[in-house]
């Protein structure tokens, strides 16, 4: 039996110069950046490797994915929900570790649906939240100034949980591919406890 792509020791696997694609990308530090591969076969695995970063990257930071077959007959999803990177590592019971497992020794993953966040976003709105208050009342420049802090308040609270998380990001990177269906800035609300009505209305 043919064990998934993500349940294979990349030692083990070959590799072959006929269908492999290289792309080139100047990216800046902590933003988020996209690479479109056209040319890809149907049914296809693909490990995705960077360069020109440091060895630990290189070794650390690898993506699989497998492309769809030109007929499904069947595809196996898996649905994640309502789980915050912990601060500390939790070791055995990281669900994500526990995930990737299930992912490694199953079928192969064709959808990982996200319906809850997996992101502690509450901190980062209440900041962005500061930074745009009466935003109206200063000048275009200094307005611009403030919306762009909000943006990457908001940035740095995914950097902080998929950038730096090793479960969860081996799941972004090697587990199939990924459907968030939430609105995080609507999640925060959802999850943020009820406060005191002592401090009086505010505008």
């Amino acid at each position: 039996v043919t064990r998934p792509l993500v349940g294979q020791r990349l030692e083990e696997m070959t590799f072959t110069a006929d269908g492999s694609l290289s792309v080139s990308h100047s990216c800046e530090p902590r933003r988020p950046h996209t690479f479109l591969f056209e040319g890809l076969h149907p049914n296809t695995a693909y490990v995705v490797i960077l360069s020109n970063v440091c060895q630990q990257d290189v070794d650390t930071r690898i993506a699989r994915f497998k492309t769809l077959p030109r007929v499904l007959d069947s595809l196996r999803i898996v649905v994640l929900s309502g789980h915050q990177p912990p601060i500390r590592a939790v070791g055995a019971a990281n669900p994500w570790q526990r995930l990737h497992k299930v992912a490694c020794e199953g079928p192969e993953v064709t959808v990982a649906l996200h319906v809850g966040s997996i992101v502690d976003i509450v901190p980062a709105s209440d900041e962005a939240a500061k930074c745009l208050t009466d935003l109206y009342s200063f000048t275009r420049g200094a307005r611009k100034d403030l919306e762009t802090r909000a943006r990457q308040v908001l940035r740095n609270a995914y950097w902080d949980a998929w950038g730096r998380h090793d479960g969860l990001r081996k799941i972004l990177g090697e587990v199939g591919s990924h459907l968030p269906i939430f609105a995080p800035p609507l999640d925060g609300n959802l999850l943020r406890p009820a406060e005191a009505a002592s401090d009086g209305p505010t505008e």
